[in-house]
């Protein structure tokens, strides 16, 4: 029946569909609940549940906390009844996982990416996996209600292919449409966006969406990307959009930047620029345990600097408290502008600068009178966009729209 929902359109079925979006927002709720939710009359209520609980799309195994008679039914959606399917696309890595409706991952399976990852192949490996996965855990292909693909790099949304990216240009990707070789596969509906949005819908379909209708998402690696939920929706799907955070000027007669502007955020608050400030320190004498390591300059990688910073090393820690600061700038710039009530920092470097990046935005929001923000660190999970990948699916179906 979910797969149906998307095209119910009479007042009566919108009305069933209100109902058990609201139920899955708000988890396990009784009648009253539902009732203040809602709007719809008891009667109506109590109809609409029995119809839900014969289709088995929601159960009401549960009971509340009695006021003084008997116990209330709690209802809650059938996460078992259906099956996602989510995936990510990057340069490390292909993901393909099954969530329940609920999120909560059942099954992964990974790929590691090299030079032979073709569109075929990479697209061959989700379908083969979807198959495994069916049948490692007994469950038909007819409960699958759909395909999620997060995509780390920009997507042209007219014809579903990743545009503009060097390495997936260099392994055949260009022009290749994700979407009509996915749904020719698996005779399923396949939806596309960038893995930031779906980093951010994740986080807020998991942790935020009963609390707040309003997220701002920043992670910060080799660039930096933002993700936007307002009124409990992502705010667009052009996924160019999610890099232009990192062009906001944060110093206007500050350092050369590859748009043509000079002071742009990338140019302080990423893993390169981090690492070419240690280096340049190194070669100006500095001490740092790097050197100590007796780690040829020339050998010294991104990875090192990382280690660095988690190691606490002196020179690695300032050039980290530097970029934080200029990255704590950024975030206060929009949540000025956006005025979310949630702020989640992720990326490579979301948990080694979200202490000083906390401090900076905190100090500014101060002085700006703002004090309805709460910052968190992204959830640590590698299939954080896959998971996000499966709730685009069941979106899609029983949402109004995903997108503003």
């Amino acid at each position: 029946m979910l797969k149906d929902f998307h095209e119910l359109s009479s007042a009566k079925d919108m009305r069933l569909k209100q109902l058990y979006r609201t139920i899955r927002k708000l988890g396990k709720s009784d009648i009253t609940l539902l009732k203040e939710e809602t709007g719809f009359k008891h009667a109506t209520c109590v109809r609409m549940l029995e119809e839900l609980l014969s289709a088995a799309l929601i159960d009401d195994s549960d009971v509340g906390e009695s006021s003084g008679g008997r116990k209330p039914k709690v209802y809650q959606i059938n996460a078992a009844k259906n099956i996602l399917v989510g995936a990510e696309i990057s340069q490390l890595y292909t993901t393909v996982l099954f969530t329940d409706l609920n999120l909560d991952i059942i099954s992964v399976r990974k790929l590691k990416m090299s030079a032979e990852c073709s569109p075929m192949v990479v697209l061959d490996f989700i379908t083969d996996g979807i198959t495994e996965m069916l049948m490692e855990i007994g469950r038909d292909r007819s409960e699958l209600l759909g395909i999620g693909v997060g995509i780390l790099s920009r997507i042209d949304v007219k014809d579903n292919s990743i545009t503009g990216d060097q390495y997936f240009s260099e392994l055949g990707w260009d022009r290749f449409n994700i979407v009509n070789y996915l749904e020719r596969s698996n005779l399923l509906k396949v939806l596309v966006d960038s893995a930031t949005n779906l980093a951010a819908l994740a986080e807020y379909r998991k942790n935020h969406w009963r609390t707040t209708d309003s997220l701002l998402f920043v992670a910060s690696d080799f660039k930096i990307r933002s993700a936007v939920i307002l009124n409990g929706k992502l705010l667009y799907n052009q996924s160019e959009m999610n890099e232009g955070v990192q062009h906001m000027v944060v110093d206007i007669a500050g350092r050369s930047c590859s748009c043509g502007a000079f002071g742009c955020l990338k140019m302080y608050a990423t893993v390169p620029v981090i690492f070419e400030e240690v280096i340049k320190k190194i070669k100006l004498g500095y001490l740092s345990s790097l050197t100590e390591k007796q780690i040829n300059l020339d050998e010294l990688s991104y990875h090192h600097v990382l280690q660095g910073i988690d190691d606490h090393d002196p020179l690695c820690l300032e050039a980290a408290r530097e970029a934080a600061g200029y990255l704590g700038v950024g975030i206060s710039n929009l949540i000025l502008q956006l005025r979310p009530t949630e702020v989640i920092l992720g990326g490579t470097l979301g948990p080694r600068l979200y202490e000083w990046v906390e401090e900076t935005v905190t100090k500014r929001n101060s002085q700006l009178g703002i004090s309805d923000v709460q910052l968190h660190l992204a959830n640590a999970s590698f299939n954080t966009v896959s998971q996000g990948a499966a709730c685009l699916v069941i979106d899609y179906f029983v949402e109004e729209k995903n997108y503003i």
